[in-house]
């Protein structure tokens, strides 16, 4: 697990110059410009969703997830919302959200390595059994976090 001084360097490292990076979200341009500046912080492109980027630290084990469509930061915001307003049951099946932007250009979690089928179709009979249903839960947006799987990509889910 990140200590409490790696998460606050790395959102330090994504808030330098907080009024820049909160203005990005009028001017965005797909999310290049924060998306440069996670390259320039030695964050490396993993992957990408239907609007948002993800990267990956070098130096730390963590993504940022980085919406990149002007009028759908929805992800996000639904990813921090489900988060934030989770019951405990929920919560010990999803990945953390560990910091976000206020206006949720983008959000920090733990990175986490996928599921392999079986033990995604795990998940989904723990998750059955437990009374809670998504719609999107499949190889792609699951993953082993703290030696339990969990849910990594719940943008779109309405739990």
């Amino acid at each position: 697990m990140l200590s409490k001084k790696e998460i606050r360097s790395t959102v330090e490292v994504l808030s330098e110059n907080r009024t820049k990076i909160i203005n990005i979200k009028t001017k965005l341009k797909k999310g290049r410009e924060l998306i440069k500046l996670l390259r320039k912080y030695g964050f490396k492109y993993i992957g990408r969703g239907c609007s948002r980027r993800v990267y990956i630290s070098k130096t730390e084990n963590i993504v940022v997830k980085v919406d990149i469509c002007d009028d759908a930061d929805f992800q996000n915001k639904n990813e921090v919302e489900t988060w934030l307003n989770a019951t405990k049951k929920l919560k010990k099946f999803l990945v953390p959200i560990l910091a976000y932007a206020e206006d949720y250009s983008w959000l920090i979690m733990p990175y986490v390595i996928t599921l392999d089928y079986d033990q995604v179709n795990e998940l989904r009979f723990e998750l059955s059994r437990n009374e809670i249903y998504g719609s999107d839960i499949d190889k792609r947006n699951t993953g082993i976090y703290k030696g339990t799987y969990r849910v990594l990509d719940y943008g779109i889910e309405d739990w």
